[in-house]
Formats: C-alpha cells, sequence, structure tokens
C-alpha cells in the first residue's frame, strides 16, 4: 500500500516488541566534487532480551580521490536513545535528527575525524506499508522522507577540513520479522543530478514480485506533484539485467519509458560472505521518456542489490 502523505512519527524510533524486529535510518549523498556518502543507524533483535540486539552505524564517506574514512562501529543497546515522535536518533556521540526543515547528521570516528551533513529537502515524502500475515502481525515499511534534498557539509580529517555541496537522498525501514525470511531478493537505486531523481525498487520472495515503485522527481517539483509516483504489486513495472559491464534497467508503464545502461564503478559497501548484499556508484546513461517529454539522463547512480537465491542480480 502507497503511502502518500507523511506524518512526523513515521520517521520516528517505532520501538517495537518482536523477536526479530529490525529498524534502520540511512541516507546518501553525492558531492559536486565527486565525493559519496552512504550508510545507516540500525538495530534488531528483541527489545525485551538487549543482549540480543545489534545496534551498528555503518557509514562510510569516500573522496574522490579513493581516500575512503569508515564512521562504522557497534554499540550497546543501552547507548542507543532515540524519539518515538520524530526523527531523533542518538548512538553514543554520533547523531541524527531533524530541526525545522533540515535534516542533521553528525558522526565522529575519535576526536579527530569528524562529519557534519544538512541535507535540506526538495519534495516530500513517499512511502510503502507491505503486510505478510495480518494474523502474525508480520509486515515491512519503507518511507522515504527526503526522496531529493541539498546537502551542506564539512568533514574533519586528518588534520584538514574540508567543505561540500551536493545532492542527498534519506529513507527510513522497519519490520516485525526478519526480512531475509520473506524477502529473497531486492533492487533498489537512485539516480539523482541536480535537475532530475529517480527511485526505483523490486521486492521478492521465493514466488513471486512483492511489490515494486518507482517516483520521478523534477527539479522545482514540490508537494505530492512528482511526474511520476507508483507503487505495484501485481504487475513488474520494471526489469533490470546483467550486462557485461554492469546493468541495464527498463521500465515500461503507460507514458512512462525509461531505458538505463549501468556500468559499475567501484563498490562502496558489501555484508555477508556470500556478497549477498552489495551497493555501488555507477555510472549511468539513458533517457527517460513521460507525458510526450523526453529526458536524457548522464549522470551518476547510487544502486544496491540483496540477494539470499540464485536469482544474483547484484553477481559481478
Amino acid at each position: 500500500m502507497g503511502i502518500f502523505k507523511l506524518e512526523p512519527k513515521d520517521n520516528a524510533w517505532h520501538n517495537q516488541i518482536f523477536p526479530k524486529y529490525i529498524e534502520w535510518w540511512y541516507l546518501d549523498a553525492m558531492t559536486f566534487s565527486n565525493d559519496f556518502f552512504s550508510g545507516s543507524f540500525a538495530l534488531w533483535g528483541n527489545l525485551h532480551r538487549p543482549e540480543s540486539c545489534v545496534v551498528r552505524s555503518d557509514f562510510v564517506f569516500t573522496f574522490s580521490d579513493g581516500r575512503v574514512v569508515d564512521f562504522g562501529k557497534k554499540i550497546n543497546l543501552a547507548d542507543f536513545h532515540a524519539s518515538t515522535d520524530g526523527c531523533c536518533v542518538q548512538m553514543e556521540y554520533d547523531s541524527f535528527q531533524n530541526l525545522g526543515n533540515r535534516f542533521l547528521l553528525h558522526l565522529e570516528q575519535g576526536r579527530e575525524t569528524i562529519l557534519d551533513i544538512s541535507l535540506i529537502p526538495e519534495c516530500s515524502g513517499f512511502g510503502y506499508y507491505y503486510e505478510f500475515d495480518s494474523g502474525k502481525g508480520e509486515y515491512f515499511y519503507w518511507i522515504v522522507p527526503v526522496p531529493k534534498g541539498v546537502i551542506r557539509g564539512q568533514i574533519q580529517y586528518m588534520g584538514q577540513i574540508y567543505t561540500f555541496k551536493g545532492v542527498g537522498y534519506h529513507d527510513h525501514n522497519w519490520a516485525s520479522i526478519n526480512l531475509s525470511e520473506k524477502f529473497n531478493a531486492w533492487i533498489w537505486g537512485r539516480y539523482l543530478a541536480v535537475d532530475m531523481g529517480i527511485i526505483f525498487t523490486s521486492v521478492e520472495s521465493d514466488q513471486e514480485t512483492l511489490f515494486q515503485g518507482m517516483a520521478i522527481i523534477e527539479q522545482g517539483v514540490t508537494a505530492n506533484e512528482y511526474l511520476y509516483l507508483k507503487f505495484d504489486q501485481k504487475k513488474p513495472i520494471l526489469r533490470i539485467e546483467n550486462t557485461p559491464v554492469g546493468w541495464s534497467l527498463l521500465i515500461t508503464e503507460p507514458g512512462v519509458r525509461l531505458e538505463m545502461d549501468i556500468v559499475k564503478k567501484i563498490l562502496v559497501f558489501e555484508r555477508g560472505n556470500a556478497r549477498d548484499y552489495q551497493r555501488f556508484m555507477s555510472n549511468s546513461r539513458g533517457w527517460l521518456s513521460i507525458g510526450g517529454v523526453e529526458y536524457k539522463l548522464n549522470g551518476s547512480l547510487i544502486h544496491e542489490f540483496k540477494s539470499l537465491s540464485t536469482k544474483e542480480w547484484g553477481k559481478s
């Protein structure tokens, strides 16, 4: 079910008491100087059994020259604090909060490595709710408070302070179950240029496509006036396939067609011995036709693959 109007509580901590509960707040950004940043605050486990919970940050900042600053860490549940009314998350000295019209992220890795980012949304958010079994209370939420936003920030690293500007994204996810037991695979990605934003996702079970979604945002578009925003549980609206150099993405809908070639640039994050979760920064080129208007696409794409079967979209 699509969610087309978000409330502050949607981006708060949901503090769910389920044996396999999981929740995370994700951000990424591409700066105008070609630096890249992505990661999340996350926790999962049974909150009635603190020793079973995992609380971690996996943020990474990658300079355009290839230098990598890893802000990742694990902490005790007792050092995690968050509001249940709005977005305000604290993990030891790290924090993410919504103040007025902006989101503020602060990360520290020791006293001499510090990152501060301000993210201001350019359009309203949206989300999706999927119910696996209402009788068992099994569900998953994916909300996007910042589909496209302006980022400004600075990083203090190796005795130097670097400032930057760019384009950013933020989403928030939570579920009452172990997603690996319900999701066989997923793809997610976003193309964020100064004048255009495209977000897409596809989630699969063992037997079928659970849901797909796509949002297209043009520069200057505000409120819910997206060029295109749709979710579909029955008819796939996008297809992604392996190519010798990366992948190809095709989206076809009445009045909408997108074709994009994706050339893998760098693997920025992976988790699991089987490489079952990978996040890439890639170069993309293609075109979008919508409502009789055609747009050329040529820029960077941030995307990820999660595969728990032989359907390895992200396999390289």
